[in-house]
């Protein structure tokens, strides 16, 4: 209010009232103009723009932007226009924008093979490549430029590309090749002795026309190589080869054997005198025959036993029966006597045998491989007969029979020597 000015208000008391109110001149105003870009949903797509500090009269505006993956649909229904003047308050200008729908463009896939043949047979085929997931397929000239050089050899054999055919999402390159069917030889190598004797199996093989061949000399023992006949041992399969290897055998070569020492005459022997003959032996008396055993007389049955608490009693016993008696052994035959042997008459004194010179050593012969030596047969004692010996208990007997052997065989030795020397 003035200094000098009245009150606002009060009562008239006898004068002029006079009421002064002093103002003070505001700034003149300022407003912001904002810019929003949303969704459908009101979402910011981007941070809002505003300039502030703009005054009433003042005019403003504000353009289309492209955001990625959004459209601009309209403007918003509180929107203030675009662009226009500012008449004393803020402005808000709100674009709306709809979400681009995502187109997916469609992809293929597509398999690359290659097919082989020979003389227009085919011979096989495999799989090249596997590709996915590509927006275009590719031509089959393309396919063939990028594949065909790499994929020419085959189990070993080079082909040639010739073609290329698509079918669908199938593309197949075809290789080709001639074949022209060589010529075939026989190869034929032997190992024989100069005698034709069959040293080794002979080897029989068949060969292309142009390949290489080689042959091997062998060893054996007991033969010796001599030379070959025939082609020759390595070369080219230009025809049916034969090769031969020829082996000489080897001479026996016999160790030395040193010669047996001569063997020193055997002395004559004395002659022996006779024996005199056995006297017959006494026949052996009967023997009795064994009286029968009596029978045994039966056991009487025991008694039971009082049975003791808390055992219980054990049941009597039942007796045994009796025995059969033996049926006696019926009596040996006596033995025949022995007829008595008939003296030998002395055998007339051999006279000595002058000694043999030695004879000159043999030469060695070669050794023999010895046999395997038999099984050694098992003479029971029974075998041996017992029946013209007298069984008198007396060795005497027995070593002067003994004796006269022996004596009439070194006898008979000594005139069997004798007139082999007169011969």
């Amino acid at each position: 209010m003035a200094e000098t000015s009245d009150p606002a208000s009060g009562t008239i008391t006898d004068r002029d009232i006079v009421v002064t109110y002093v103002y003070e001149k505001l700034p003149d105003p300022t407003y912001t103009v904002t810019v929003y870009r949303v969704d459908e949903a009101g979402n910011d797509l981007v941070a809002p723009a505003s300039v502030s500090g703009m005054k009433s009269g003042m005019s403003y505006s504000s353009s289309l932007k492209t955001i990625e993956g959004y459209t601009f649909k309209e403007m918003a229904a509180d929107s203030d226009p675009a662009s226009g003047t500012i008449v004393d308050r803020d402005i808000v200008v709100t674009y709306v924008y709809s979400k681009d729908e995502v187109v997916v463009p469609p992809t293929y896939n597509y398999t690359v093979v290659a097919e082989y043949y020979t003389n227009d047979s085919k011979d096989g085929g495999k799989n090249i490549a596997s590709v996915a997931d590509v927006l275009a397929l590719p031509t089959a000239d393309e396919v063939a430029n990028t594949y065909k050089a790499d994929n020419a050899d085959f189990n070993g054999e080079t082909y040639r590309f010739t073609s290329v055919t698509k079918d669908g999402t199938v593309y197949t390159l075809r290789y080709d090749r001639t074949y022209v069917v060589p010529n075939l030889y026989t190869l034929q190598v032997r190992w024989l002795s100069e005698d034709g004797d069959v040293l080794a199996k002979q080897v029989l093989q068949i060969k292309k026309e142009g390949s290489e061949y080689s042959t091997q000399q062998k060893s054996f023992e007991g033969y010796t190589f001599v030379r070959t006949e025939g082609d020759a041992v390595s070369g080219i399969m230009d025809d049916n080869k034969a090769v031969t290897y020829i082996y000489s055998k080897d001479e026996p070569v016999d160790p030395p054997v040193d010669p047996v020492d001569p063997v020193d005459p055997v002395d004559p022997v004395d002659p022996v005198d006779p024996v005199d003959p056995v006297d017959p032996v006494d026949p052996v008396d009967p023997v009795d025959p064994v009286d029968p055993v009596d029978p045994v007389d039966p056991v009487d049955p025991v008694d039971p036993v009082d049975p003791v608490d808390p055992v219980d009693p054990v049941d009597p016993v039942d007796p045994v029966d009796p025995v059969d008696p033996v049926d006696p052994v019926d009596p040996v035959d006596p033995v025949d006597p022995v007829d008595p042997v008939d003296p030998v008459d002395p055998v007339d004194p051999v006279d000595p045998v002058d000694p043999v010179d030695p004879v000159d050593p043999v030469d060695p012969v070669d050794p023999v491989d010895p046999e395997d030596p038999e099984d050694p047969i098992d003479i029971p004692d029974d075998d041996v007969p017992l029946a013209d010996v007298p069984q008198t208990g007396d060795l005497s007997v027995l070593w002067m029979a003994m004796t006269g052997a022996s004596a009439a065989g070194l006898i008979g030795l000594g005139v069997t020597r004798k007139k082999k020397d007169e011969e």
